[in-house]
């Protein structure tokens, strides 16, 4: 029998409940990713203390918003993203094409 094998025969006989501990957390990832996963979780990494960063949370929705933000919608991805509209605004002057580039000076003729 395989892991994968064993895992889904794990959870196939098992509620949420049976995960649950004294903190709450398994509960909480069988609400996040289902009891496959937390089960599957809890066989590969069982007894290790994980940490997820908030940056990396950030991170992905920077990439996001440069990735889908064509200059209209910035409303649209600030709803989507759960942040201030102005933050799609700061993530999206981060894409390749506009990092870099500065505006010109209005008052000054020397500059093209």
């Amino acid at each position: 029998m395989t892991e994968d094998d064993l895992i889904k025969k794990l959870a196939e006989c098992c509620t949420a409940e049976d995960l649950d501990d004294d903190e709450g957390s398994m509960s909480f990832l069988v609400n996040v990713v289902g009891t496959e996963r937390a089960v599957e979780i809890a066989i590969k990494l069982g007894g290790i203390l994980i940490y997820v960063p908030r940056r990396v949370k950030v991170k992905l929705m920077q990439k996001f918003v440069i990735k889908h933000y064509n200059g209209q919608n910035s409303r649209q991805l600030a709803l989507q993203l759960r942040v201030a509209e102005r933050t799609v605004y700061r993530w999206a002057r981060e894409r390749p094409e506009v990092a870099g580039v500065k505006q010109g000076d209005l008052f000054n003729e020397d500059e093209s």
